[in-house]
């Protein structure tokens, strides 16, 4: 008990000082140079990532050691999904951020206005994003119709002892039937949603006072392919604990093609949204020259 009211007090903390840096963040005016305000924006880039991350961890450590007073059922439930909220709230907190970019000092020279997309700043990234989306959700009908009918095991063949009583019933979980399943699929329609939104803030950012139109465009690109990032991870690492969970327990009822599949599928899910996480670290390069002027998207 005593370990959970520091995590508590460590994570209001936390938050406290996230917002007390986006506050003084953006209070700072740096001069009216290309450099310094350039400058400006990574830092102010790179905290707000920083700050998103660890709402985020911090929403799902909280759903997973405090007591929700909720049945039980629900409370398994949102332990299941808490990951899924982890992206919304990673979503929520990167959208407000865009709303404290620093301003310079002094006399400033207006940017010119470009048009921008949503698949333009984003990239590759959220194809993939939407992909994952898009394979969880053919996971969650493959487990839904193939688990027991309370939603929460798959059918295997009773033991029956000499006697003819049951040794062995016949069902294996947990499994992520409906009951996992349909909460599941609801929560990955939020998390592109929430994804989207916070990519049109992105894009409808106004540009970089004194900035080149390519360099406001590779900073706007860090923050969008940060965001996919982190979405990504917290959506592809729950999608794989689903598909491994579910491998266990098919293994267990006799059905292992299927479990070696549900296996493959979901390490590689994981796996693959680790590798998209790691490479959207570093900040975006500098183009040749700036995201094409498509309609579709806001200024």
């Amino acid at each position: 008990m005593a370990a959970l009211a520091l995590l508590v007090v460590a994570l209001v903390v936390a938050l406290v000082a996230i917002v007390v840096l986006l506050v003084q963040t953006a209070r700072h005016r740096p001069a009216a140079t290309t450099d310094a305000v350039l400058e400006s924006a990574r830092r102010h880039e790179a905290l707000v990532s920083t700050c998103a991350a660890v709402a985020a961890v911090g929403v799902v450590v909280m759903v997973w050691q405090v007591e929700l007073g909720i049945p039980r059922d629900l409370d398994e439930v949102a332990r299941f999904t808490s990951p899924f909220l982890g992206a919304v709230v990673l979503c929520v907190a990167r959208g407000v951020g865009e709303r404290f970019w620093p301003r310079p000092t002094g006399s400033v020279r207006r940017a010119p206005l470009a048009r921008r997309t949503v698949v333009g700043v984003a990239g590759w990234r959220l194809p993939v994003l939407a992909g994952t989306v898009a394979l969880g959700i053919v996971a969650v009908v493959v487990y839904g119709v193939t688990g027991t009918d309370d939603g929460r095991a798959v059918a295997k063949e009773s033991v029956l002892g000499p006697d003819g009583s049951v040794v062995e019933w016949g069902q294996s979980g947990p499994y992520p039937g409906w009951v996992f399943g349909i909460p599941v699929g609801l929560a990955l329609a939020l998390v592109l949603a929430a994804t989207v939104a916070a990519l049109r803030v992105i894009t409808r950012r106004p540009a970089l006072a004194v900035v080149p139109a390519e360099q406001d465009d590779a900073v706007r690109r860090t923050s969008a392919a940060r965001l996919l990032a982190g979405v990504q991870a917290w959506t592809g690492g729950a999608l794989a604990l689903m598909m491994l969970t579910a491998a266990v327990a098919l293994l267990s009822a006799g059905h292992p093609v299927a479990a070696a599949s549900s296996a493959v599928v979901g390490l590689a899910t994981g796996l693959g949204s680790v590798v998209v996480a790691v490479t959207a670290l570093p900040a975006r390069p500098v183009a040749g020259r700036p995201l094409p002027e498509t309609v579709g998207g806001g200024a």
